[in-house]
């Protein structure tokens, strides 16, 4: 685990993987997040609010500067909806009967996730990609890529507008 100067993480914080974690300079997390995913990286003055949940197998980059907001979920990997079971007990017993998608997720410079949201791969789009200056609202849902300085909000029937910057 690698953690830039000038980085502050309030206990308490739970890493599950320590061996592939970069967070860069002047970063932020706040208390009560939890990091089970294997790969993560937090490019300078990012910004974790507590509460936050990174987990799942796959990879996790997030730009330069971005904020993830209080209760987001990050999750990099899933269970594939069409076998059997979805059920990671059953599934251990008999690995044939489950098949995990692990993609990952990229989340650009600048970019707000708000609190509560969640973005998840999927087999349609296991890797999305949340573009530069994009704000999710809070209580989105996000399975998809979002392009650079688009608005997505739920209370807007998911309505996509594009974000102005000064």
């Amino acid at each position: 685990m690698k953690i830039g100067e000038g980085t502050r993480i309030f206990e308490p914080v739970t890493f599950v993987h320590k061996e592939e974690i970069n967070i860069g300079k002047n970063c932020t997390i706040g208390q009560f997040c939890f990091v089970g995913t294997r790969n993560l990286t937090l490019m300078d003055e990012v910004e974790i609010c507590p509460q936050v949940t990174i987990s799942g197998g796959g990879e996790v980059h997030i730009g330069e500067g971005a904020t993830i907001c209080y209760g987001v979920r990050i999750i990099p990997s899933t269970m594939d909806k069409k076998f059997k079971y979805m059920n990671d007990i059953v599934c251990s017993k008999n690995p044939f009967l489950s098949n995990v998608i692990s993609g990952s997720i990229r989340i650009g410079k600048g970019a707000y996730i708000g609190a509560n949201a969640v973005i998840c791969v999927s087999e349609e789009c296991p890797n999305i990609h949340i573009g530069d200056y994009a704000v999710i609202g809070a209580l989105s849902y996000v399975g998809k890529s979002v392009l650079s300085r688009t608005i997505i909000h739920p209370n807007n029937k998911n309505e996509v507008k594009e974000r102005e910057i000064w």
